[in-house]
């Protein structure tokens, strides 16, 4: 069964990393004689980081979410929570 220009895009990314620039996609896929344009590259680029972010988020229950967002409103800045973050790790690390 032949996958669709979508699936191939998609294949293409995931097998160049996603760091890889549009032409790099269309020329991996032009050697396979499958032709596509910049824009359905990026269009479908963009489908996978929506995926992935979406993804990142389920991973996370929303109770917690709301959690952290409290603290970052009440201290101000998600600055302020990075360095705590590392303070604690430093402190696990070494007792």
């Amino acid at each position: 069964m032949d996958q669709s220009k979508a699936q191939h895009i998609r294949a293409a990314v995931l097998k160049l990393g996603r760091g890889a620039r549009p032409r790099e996609v269309i020329r991996f896929l032009a050697e396979r004689e499958i032709a596509v344009t910049p824009q359905q590259v990026a269009n479908e680029r963009a489908k996978l980081a929506r995926r992935a972010a979406s993804d990142k988020v389920r991973d996370f229950p929303v109770s917690t979410l709301r959690r952290v967002h409290a603290l970052v409103a009440e201290l101000g800045s998600t600055a302020i929570i990075r360095r705590a973050l590392d303070i604690i790790d430093e402190v696990r690390d070494h007792p």
